[in-house]
């Protein structure tokens, strides 16, 4: 198929897919670990000023009141928690400014927030405006058991060493909010948010927006059940969603750096605030060995109306499958596969069968930069802020309205910024839509997926729906090349790619720009070597008309036939088809236009196993085995370099407007060399080799064209183009009588037909295409056979030679061999070496030979008594060589030239000479 079709897309499609689902199981973890940390019970910060207006180093002004009632209402207050492992470390920070008892144990509480360190130095901070808590618990130790947050509920995630400005140890102030935005590796926003630590279950039905520097995600609401022995998300939910994944590069680490540097102390330091700062309370724990790896299994389920885009390509499904396997809660560095891009096949000259099968992949150019807010979308039409999604029905999905930074503002009690500052929308952006339900879940139990790959998709049709692979469409608005398949598999790490069909629907590739089409019932291919493999049998096709292929139902447990797959509109050009009935193996180049954009690129070598047939409407070809390589000019990517073709190798070809010829050649094995063509554009047959038990046949119709039959293929090459005199002497014969004069209607209802057979172990042909108008015809110009050489015309003349050389463009041909035989009826002539010449007519014997004449015996005409009144039977020898010209009759023996002639057994006659002139009737003119 292939432009080249969705390059290399699959597998940043696949690590954005994970990515995202990442992000939700992070989110995951950090509301179980805000709701399930215990507190130290101590709620002044370890040092640092005071809170505002009071004394430094005592309580805040509203101590937290826990007594045996449980808490009372209280002020601002900043709660401090100790890692139990490691008393030196602060584990976190939680805060809030108002709590406000409520009947049944619950409270309200005003703008919670909460700053939790993590081990590897990395910061979470969760906020939210609003919200009613119920606690749990008794004495001090009092967590919050269930509640629900409103208002915009907030969760950042910073990288190591980066904490939010303007929150003083010891001090919870107004100042907090005037704090400046610092640039978070996640954050995760939503208007509401509802919880339960008991069961550990956390939940919202508003809109959830997702966003880190290379993501973003808008969730249609979000459940989240974790399991806190384990220290993993268990069950992610949504209703709907959309994601975004950019290749933009990373910022800068400039913003970083600077407050790093305000820092103060340095991880390991004591636990002194920095000025403006919280304390480095990210120090881990000595490790005193090694640690078991923590291997989670994972599962992802989208549903409805999926589709992922990328460069105005898109695939496009019901569902989608992904599996995963997280070690210590992240992908293995080799989970997408390697990094490094694939090295491009140079010198390759590769695949397919004819050059009207040659389906290459889809194409993905470059698109000219949109206009500001506006980005392409996978279907060739803009839409505002780069909502490119579709809805599965081929209908852009309304906008989702502005960037998620604008987004984020406008829900309520959130700050203006978007801390993870994603870049604006780019065409290379990888967008994924569903419109039904989302699920991620862990697996007791490694699946079948993931066997060799540590992520696995699968992309699922539904009903009538198959899987369909987009690329965008041509300038001049022809749909692009696209695929239509069962199931689309794929293993980010082996880079194997998979598209399936089942018993009753077939896997279709088309390329309606360049009326091509593959119709299989599996396709394989491995997006990091370029190697396909198409199990089963296939159809490849071209026409003037893009092919209509309607998926035909089939007898359940029955393979689905390719072949039968409905009936295209009547083609306005010929159309080209090559089938096979056992596999098809492919080779493509690898390597995108620039450095690492990997992916498969051009056909470089292709080969189809069992009864494959190739044919254009006029000619075919056939073979129980076919290897193509293929080339690239300075015009096409992919033309034909060599094309072999292996047992029973058969070619046939009809020429003539009427189809007054018909052309056959067969051998165990074709051989055909491609040079490029004069206008650079494409290239054409140079030689062709048959051998083994080769026969080529060539039948010219007279008078009367013959009508019908679709046979056509390779001609014939070799001597049918020489006129062979007739070596029989003649004296004098009695004119033959002249056929009845021809009526209309009875000339219309004859036709004759001339039949030369060449046969021989070995031919090699030169080919010569030639150019008339727009049409072009392959003709052979010089041939060679060898090996039992066997020529026959249906006139009754034959040849036969060890090894025949013929110039058709002279019209001569050379036979030599251990004894060369030409003859017609009972006549021949006889040698080792001779030359047959078509410009006039004549033959050379260059070695000593014979001439034998036999007439053909008449009844009633064998009286011993009674002299013949034919010439009888005649020999004639020589030692030198032999000339004859057919066009003037006279020929001559040189080198102890010796006649005999017998007429009848009474008359018997010798003449030797060094030289014998023969005279002989001419040539009908």
């Amino acid at each position: 198929m292939h432009g080249r079709m969705a390059r290399g897309a699959i597998s940043r499609k696949t690590a954005m897919i994970l990515g995202m689902t990442c992000s939700l199981v992070a989110v995951g973890g950090i509301l179980s670990f805000y709701f399930n940390a215990g507190s130290t019970g101590n709620s002044t910060p370890p040092s640092g000023a005071g809170p505002t207006g009071g004394a430094t180093g005592g309580p805040p002004d509203v101590p937290i009141d826990v007594g045996p009632g449980g808490i009372g209402k209280t002020g601002r207050a900043l709660n401090e928690l100790i890692d139990q492992k490691n008393p030196t470390r602060v584990k976190a920070h939680i805060s809030w400014k108002q709590l406000d008892p409520l009947p049944k144990g619950q409270y309200t509480i005003v703008e919670p927030r909460a700053w939790i360190y993590l081990e590897d130095g990395r910061t979470l901070e969760l906020r939210a405006v609003t919200g009613t808590i119920r606690f749990t618990g008794d004495g001090k130790q009092k967590r919050p058991e269930s509640g629900r947050f409103e208002g915009g509920v907030q969760v950042r995630v910073f990288g190591p060493g980066v904490k939010p400005a303007g929150v003083v140890a010891r001090e919870v102030s107004e100042d907090v909010e005037a704090s400046p935005a610092l640039p978070a590796m996640l954050l995760a926003a939503a208007a509401s948010m509802n919880f339960d630590t008991l069961t550990n279950d956390y939940s919202t039905t508003d809109r959830v927006m997702i966003s880190t520097e290379q993501t973003e995600a808008e969730l249609g609401g979000l459940h989240i059940v974790y399991n806190d022995l384990l220290g993993r998300p268990d069950l992610i939910e949504t209703t709907s969603g959309f994601m975004r994944f950019t290749k933009a590069a990373k910022k800068a680490d400039g913003a970083v750096a600077a407050h790093a540097g305000a820092r103060g102390a340095g991880a390991g330091a004591p636990q002194t605030p920095a000025a403006g700062g919280l304390p480095s309370g990210a120090t881990p724990a000595p490790v005193a060995g090694a640690k078991a790896a923590k291997i989670d299994l994972y599962r992802a389920d989208f549903a409805q109306q999926v589709n992922l885009s990328t460069r105005g390509q898109s695939i496009a499904s019901e569902q989608l499958l992904v599996w995963a396997r997280l070690i210590d809660g992240k992908l293995a560095d080799d989970a997408l596969g390697s990094t490094a891009e694939p090295a491009p096949v140079k010198g390759a000259t590769t695949p397919s069968s004819t050059g009207a099968t040659s389906l290459p992949t889809a194409a993905s150019s470059e698109v000219p930069s949109a206009a500001p807010g506006v980005a392409p979308s996978a279907g060739g039409t803009k839409v505002p802020n780069g909502a490119d999604v579709r809805n599965g029905t081929g209908e852009p999905t309304p906008p989702m309205g502005p960037t998620l930074r604008d987004r984020l503002a406008a829900l309520r009690g959130m700050p203006p910024e978007s801390p993870a500052s994603i870049t604006p929308v780019r065409d290379d952006d990888i967008l994924l839509e569903w419109a039904g339900p989302m699920s991620v879940y862990t697996l007791e139990a490694p699946p079948a997926e993931l066997a060799k790959d540590e992520v696995a998709a699968r992309f699922v049709g539904g009903g009538d729906q198959p899987v369909k692979l987009s690329d965008k469409p041509t300038a001049d608005g022809i749909e692009g090349p696209h695929a239509l398949c069962v199931t689309l598999d794929y293993g980010a790490t082996t880079k194997n790619a998979v598209l399936s069909g089942n018993t009753s629907v077939l896997v279709e590739l088309v390329d309606k720009k360049n009326k091509r089409s593959a119709t299989v019932n599996r396709f394989e291919i491995n997006l990091a070597s370029g190697v396909g493999h198409i199990p089963g049998r296939g159809v490849l096709s071209a026409t003037g008309d893009a092919p209509s292929i309607t998926p035909v139902a089939v007898a359940p447990g029955a393979e689905a036939d390719p072949a039968n797959t409905g009936s295209p509109a009547e083609p306005t050009a010929p159309q080209r088809t090559l089938t096979w009935t056992d596999s098809a193996d492919f080779q493509f180049d690898v390597g995108g236009q620039s450095p690492g954009d990997a992916g498969i690129r051009s056909l470089r070598e292709a080969s189809f196993t069992g009864a494959v047939a190739a044919s254009d409407g006029r000619a075919s070809i056939t073979g129980e085995f076919l290897h193509a390589w293929f080339s690239a000019t300075a015009h096409r990517d992919t033309t034909f370099s060599r094309v072999v073709v292996e047992g029973k190798a058969v070619g046939e070809a009809w020429s003539g407007d009427s189809r007054e010829e018909f052309k056959r050649l067969a051998a165990d094995r074709f051989d055909v060399g491609f040079i490029p063509a004069a206008d650079g554009k494409d290239t054409e047959p140079y030689v062709l080799t048959a051998t083994g038990n080769v026969k080529g046949e060539q039948h010219e119709y007279k008078k009367a064209p013959v009508t019908g039959g679709d046979a056509e293929g390779v001609r014939a090459p070799g001597a049918a183009a020489v006129q062979e005199p007739d070596p029989s002497p003649v004296v004098a014969p009695a004119p033959s009588p002249a056929p009845p004069e021809a009526t209309p209607a009875a000339s219309a209802q004859q036709s004759t037909m001339q039949t030369t057979t060449l046969t021989s172990d070995f031919l090699e042909a030169l080919l010569v295409t030639k150019r008339e108008g727009d049409k072009k015809r392959t003709d052979v110009s010089d041939a060679h056979a060898r090996g039992k050489v066997h020529f026959s015309r249906s006139d009754g003349i034959t040849a036969d030679a060890d090894e025949l050389r013929a110039q058709l463009d002279d019209k001569s041909a050379d036979l030599t061999g251990s004894k060369v035989v030409i003859a017609r009826g009972g006549s021949s002539v006889s040698g080792t070496a001779m030359r047959l010449d078509g410009k006039d007519n004549s033959l050379l014997v260059r070695s000593s030979g014979e001439i034998d004449h036999d007439p053909p015996q008449k009844p009633g005409d064998a009286s011993a008594a009674v002299k013949s009144k034919d010439i009888g039977h005649v020999h004639v020898a020589w030692t030198t060589s032999m000339s004859y010209n057919d066009t003037t009759g006279i020929g001559m023996c040189e080198g102890n030239a010796v006649v005999t002639q017998d007429q009848d057994v009474l008359h018997h006659s010798t003449v030797r000479a060094e030289r014998v002139a023969l005279y002989m009737e001419p040539a009908a003119n």
